[in-house]
């Protein structure tokens, strides 16, 4: 009947508001206990990570999907794609769309680089930038990755939690590799 799809809906849309809130009120305290606290600790705590970790347990003890329809992560496909040769078919078809979003992504990426640059105090050449972009998408590409760009919060996330090198960003690829590989599974009652 409507007034039990209505109770559905409604039972949902609070749950999900609830748990929004309550995850957004849980980090932007301890983001502000980081920032006060910022010569007393070591390292500062990785909310984000530990918030994932609580709501992946939360959901699925609760079973959020099927008892409060709550829609989550689902299955994920562990492991990589096999490489492949590049397609000049779709190359000649999406060169022309191609060509301002690489543009466009690439602006992005040197602009926020160049705000880290100015912060940190370091040099920064936008040909290197070009031509690492260019070939990690080359290589990207052969095993059907998305194209590399930047993201401004994952890069602000890193900068806050101290990651200031190359090792840094070694070690979040690695961890994003490890997720990937092995650790996915772990995810999938994640709400979206």
């Amino acid at each position: 009947s409507l007034e039990k799809i209505f109770v559905q809906i409604t039972s949902t849309n609070i749950c999900d508001l609830v748990m929004s809130i309550v995850i957004m009120v849980v980090v932007f305290i301890v983001k502000e206990l980081n920032d006060r606290y910022r010569a007393k600790l070591p390292v500062p705590i990785p909310i984000e990570v530990i918030m994932t970790i609580i709501t992946c347990g939360v959901s699925y003890g609760f079973n959020f999907a099927e008892r409060y329809n709550v829609q989550v992560v689902g299955k994920m496909v562990s492991g990589y794609e096999s490489p492949i040769p590049p397609s000049i078919e779709v190359f000649q078809e999406s060169a022309v769309e191609a060509f301002p979003v690489a543009i466009v992504g690439f602006a992005v990426a040197f602009s926020v680089a160049k705000v880290y640059s100015v912060k940190h105090d370091y040099p920064i050449d936008g040909n290197q930038e070009l031509v690492a972009f260019g070939v990690s998408n080359i290589f990207g590409a052969a095993f059907r990755s998305f194209a590399a760009s930047t993201a401004l919060s994952r890069t602000a996330v890193q900068e806050s939690s101290g990651g200031k090198t190359q090792i840094a960003g070694l070690i979040s690829a690695m961890m994003a590799m490890i997720v990937t590989v092995a650790l996915g599974f772990l995810l999938e009652p994640l709400p979206r």
